[in-house]
């Protein structure tokens, strides 16, 4: 009576289910499962530690264990993408975020290049102003020479003049992204992997160098 259970249990089922089958399909489930766990509690750790390095190393207390976020997710098909916000935050969406910087070089009355200030934002700060925002004030102190580039960042985009400039990207980054989504057509990766998207990025970008460039009329010189 064995024999004859295990030959009935060997057999497949009428819509191909079979009990072999079925036994490794699961088994593969859940090792990707304690795969997708891992990753999700890796991250969790990250952002603690993170969090602790912006925090006063004389904090008292342990610090408390990272916990993943009832929200993490992993995504299974390209592990390295993120959820963000879509459509002006009316849904959610697998994606990755590009960056583009914008070199505006600007030259001294004799018509050298001055090179490059990098104007960067280091943290977020709300789209409304105050009425403190309003009043003029003076420029902060200078950070020491020996201060952390993200110190020294703070400090240039809160000068006045650091201001001043860091508004310009209104009328020199932000144009970048509507001609390439609008006039290029290029709205979402067409490839997977944090690799091939970065790929897929800078062809976007030089198609757009080179789109501009014929835009200004340049001329191509023999070397």
């Amino acid at each position: 009576m064995l024999a004859k259970a295990e030959a009935d249990d060997a057999q497949p089922l009428p819509d191909g289910l079979s009990l072999e089958g079925e036994l490794a399909r699961r088994h593969e489930r859940k090792a990707r499962l304690q795969q997708a766990r891992a990753e999700i509690e890796a991250r969790a750790f990250a952002r603690a530690q993170q969090e602790r390095a912006r925090k006063a190393p004389d904090q008292p207390g342990p610090p408390a264990p990272p916990t993943p976020a009832a929200t993490d997710q992993y995504n299974y098909t390209d592990p390295q993408s993120r959820i963000m916000p879509g459509g002006g935050k009316t849904r959610f969406e697998q994606s990755y975020n590009a960056q583009a910087a914008v070199d505006k070089i600007e030259r001294h009355a004799e018509g050298q290049p001055t090179g490059n200030t990098v104007l960067a934002a280091v943290g977020r700060k709300g789209h409304g102003r105050t009425v403190a925002d309003l009043e003029k004030q003076a420029d902060p102190p200078a950070p020491p020479l020996a201060a952390a580039f993200t110190e020294r960042m703070a400090h240039r985009t809160a000068t006045a003049a650091g201001r001043a400039r860091y508004k310009l990207r209104q009328q020199t980054v932000e144009p970048v992204f509507g001609i390439i989504k609008e006039a290029i057509g290029f709205r979402r990766f067409m490839l997977r992997g944090l690799e091939k998207v970065s790929l897929e990025w800078i062809l976007v970008t030089l198609s757009y160098n080179l789109r501009r460039l014929h835009t200004l009329g340049a001329v191509l010189k023999a070397a």
